[in-house]
């Protein structure tokens, strides 16, 4: 039997800047959303054209998250305790989800969130358009942690085969292809009409849209609402069903993220002072507790991370 390709990578990090260029072929973004200093890992084993990949994230972060076009994603948490929502929809721990390469999702993911996810050729026959696939509830659980635990021992103990990975790899893609699509069957039948969560997801999006549409100018919920003609009290029950919280401090640590960002980037030639002032913070000690409530770390203690590179240019105040 002919042996088959194989790859394993293991990266750590500890900003989600960093960590959302970690899957080749995918476009993402990451937000942190929970307070404590982060800390995310990923490994990620190629076998063939099928892609194991385990994520952890200490702190609970907002994932705006593409799959390669002409490919699936099954997606379930390791933990069962946290649920997490996709598109405003709740995903519990007895739950598996499929993703359509080439759509665009929004996941809010808890604190010490730890997921498994598997990347393959969208099956002929599969591709029913964008959107979440929650697995059947009958399942109870069993079928889909089962199968998530039998892809994280593979995830484990696959680089300690030796000898034996080159021929494991020649069957084991199909073998993954074929637990999946049987685990993709379980599924629930389509709902007729829009559910809560589609409408939750419709109204976010929307005040989402204008929100990147003002980039770095500072909007009040009022004007959100304002402009998009829905009451104030629709809007914050559409952020707490989809993220967790209402749409101000939503904004706030949105511009705190785009903030962190820009002290971050290496050619920044910009002070914390500036920074805080082109996000819209006036305010540089509001900004400072904001900041480190959210990150763990003093704004300027991000800038000093890269302060031996920027004291070698000119005019440079960190």
């Amino acid at each position: 039997m002919a042996g088959g390709r194989h790859e394993l990578i293991q990266r750590q990090f500890s900003d989600g800047s960093e960590q959302e260029g970690a899957l080749d072929g995918w476009t993402q973004r990451y937000a942190q959303m929970g307070p404590g200093r982060y800390h995310g890992e990923v490994r990620r084993l190629s076998i063939g054209n099928v892609k194991v990949t385990r994520e952890t994230i200490s702190v609970a972060v907002e994932q705006r998250t593409t799959p390669p076009a002409g490919r699936s994603v099954f997606v379930q948490s390791l933990r069962q305790s946290d649920a997490w929502r996709m598109n405003a929809e709740a995903i519990t721990p007895e739950s598996s989800c499929f993703l359509a390469g080439g759509e665009e999702f929004h996941a809010a993911m808890p604190a010490g969130c730890d997921i498994i996810f598997v990347e393959y050729d969208e099956p002929l026959g599969e591709a029913e358009g964008s959107g979440v696939r929650p697995a059947s509830q009958i399942s109870t659980g069993l079928e889909t942690y089962a199968i998530a635990s039998w892809l994280l021992s593979l995830l484990m103990t696959f680089p300690e085969a030796g000898a034996g990975m080159s021929e494991m790899a020649s069957f084991l893609p199909a073998m993954i292809t074929d637990r999946l699509s049987y685990l993709r069957g379980l599924r629930p039948g389509r709902r007729q009409g829009a559910s809560p969560s589609q409408t939750d997801w419709a109204v976010f999006r929307l005040v989402r849209d204008h929100f990147d549409a003002a980039g770095r100018d500072p909007l009040s919920v009022a004007e959100v609402c304002r402009r998009i003609d829905l009451p104030e009290q629709v809007v914050r029950q559409a952020f707490i069903n989809t993220v967790g919280r209402g749409p101000g401090s939503w904004m706030r640590d949105q511009r705190l993220n785009g903030a962190r960002r820009d002290l971050l980037d290496r050619d920044n030639r910009a002070s914390v002072s500036e920074v805080a002032v082109r996000w819209g913070f006036w305010h540089l000690g509001r900004f400072s507790h904001y900041y480190n409530d959210l990150f763990g770390e003093l704004p300027s203690q991000t800038a000093m991370r890269l302060a031996p590179e920027r004291m070698r240019r000119p005019g440079i105040d960190v």
